[in-house]
């Protein structure tokens, strides 16, 4: 019984020092969520990423407010698979919402990413914890890489 006492104490700690951080704690880069939006309409030639937009606007008063009960608490990457900008959430699911490990294209339709997972299973995992992929954050990136 002790050892799960240890790993509660652990779990809150974590939970509390997530729940501190302010913006100086990460890197402002991937906080700033019109640099974001402005790499995923060059990446994808478009002049609008609508839905990019509104998902990491729920991210961040998710960090402020904990508006979204954690579920939007996480990071978007943008990988490139072929001709393809692939960009892959990672939102953490604590309370039924959030989107993780999703992947999409750059009109926010769902990737089907089967043929590089047959051939290469931790392809968009490994691309998307690569610093340089990550286009917004609201974990530290001491994290990856």
């Amino acid at each position: 019984m002790r050892p799960m006492k240890g790993f509660i104490y652990f779990l809150f700690v974590l939970v509390c020092s997530l729940g501190c951080m302010n913006k100086e704690d990460l890197n402002s880069n991937v906080l700033n969520i019109e640099m974001a939006v402005q790499r995923a309409q060059k990446a994808c030639g478009q002049s609008s990423t609508a839905w990019l937009r509104e998902m990491l606007q729920k991210a961040e008063e998710d960090r402020l407010f904990k508006a979204h009960n954690g579920s939007f608490i996480g990071f978007v990457s943008m990988v490139k698979h072929q001709n393809h900008t692939v960009f892959y959430t990672n939102f953490m699911n604590k309370v039924g919402g959030g989107m993780m490990f999703y992947l999409m294209d750059c009109n926010g339709d769902p990737f089907d990413g089967s043929a590089a997972v047959t051939s290469d299973p931790g392809f968009f995992q490994i691309e998307a914890h690569k610093k340089e992929n990550i286009i917004y954050s609201n974990i530290p990136l001491e994290l990856f890489d």
